[in-house]
């Protein structure tokens, strides 16, 4: 009895597998087949995002490159632009301080040549005043005909082409007044020279010391004590 009840209850349970197994093996399948639905789809959505990832980081390096490059070219762009505009300033303040020297050194010349003029006036004044403190009145009279002379000499061999431009007014300055030969001999050359009448004024002028100018248009003929001394001051200046 005992064994029979036994059995049964065996049966039963395998029976009761069987059907319990029938019932959650449709339920289990589909559960599984969903869970492998669902990981397929994450793996192709994780494909996708991982391709979409890189896509992003692949066109995030492209614009980093180009931004590199842009960089680059920017600074290369500045570096030269600096080095144009510090080679401008250079040539522009180098050529400010040219001229700067050039119109320093032009203003020094001038300068040095005002001096010079001014130390040459006051040696040739010296001069002027030593010789005619070394001289007695005889000889200065003697000095200063000598010095007409050679001035009427100088007149007389001037080409008379050079007195086209004079007029009629001619004047004629010494430190006295001229006696008549020289007066004539004077204003004949002159008649001569221009080819037409002269007026022809004689003005006493001290501050000459000695000899005699002749103003003819604008031709002047110096035959004076200063004029002299200068020219002499001058050859000893070129030795």
């Amino acid at each position: 009895m005992i064994i029979h009840l036994l059995i049964i209850q065996i049966v039963t349970f395998v029976i009761l597998l069987l059907v319990l197994r029938q019932i959650f093996y449709k339920q289990l399948n589909e559960a599984l087949l969903r869970l492998q639905g669902l990981h397929k789809l994450n793996l192709a959505r994780e494909n996708e995002l991982k391709e979409r990832i890189e896509a992003v980081n692949r066109e995030r390096e492209e614009k980093l490159a180009v931004a590199r490059d842009e960089a680059d070219k920017i600074i290369k762009e500045a570096v030269l632009a600096s080095a144009k505009l510090t080679s401008d300033m250079e040539a522009s303040a180098e050529a400010k301080v040219s001229v700067a020297m050039s119109r320093a050194n032009l203003d020094l010349q001038r300068k040095e040549q005002a001096m010079l003029a001014l130390r040459q006036q006051d040696i040739l004044q010296a001069a002027v005043k030593l010789v005619a403190a070394a001289f007695s009145v005889k000889g200065m009279d003697v000095l200063h005909g000598q010095l007409v002379d050679e001035a009427i000499e100088e007149l007389l061999g001037l080409d008379p082409s050079m007195f086209v431009s004079c007029g009629q007014d001619i004047s004629v300055s010494c430190t006295a007044l001229l006696d008549e030969a020289r007066k004539v001999r004077i204003k004949g050359i002159l008649v001569e020279k221009t080819g037409h009448a002269v007026d022809v004024t004689f003005n006493e002028a001290q501050d000459l010391v000695a000899g005699i100018s002749i103003h003819a248009g604008a031709m002047t003929i110096d035959g004076t004590l200063r004029n002299k001394l200068g020219r002499v001051l001058e050859h000893l200046q070129k030795i």
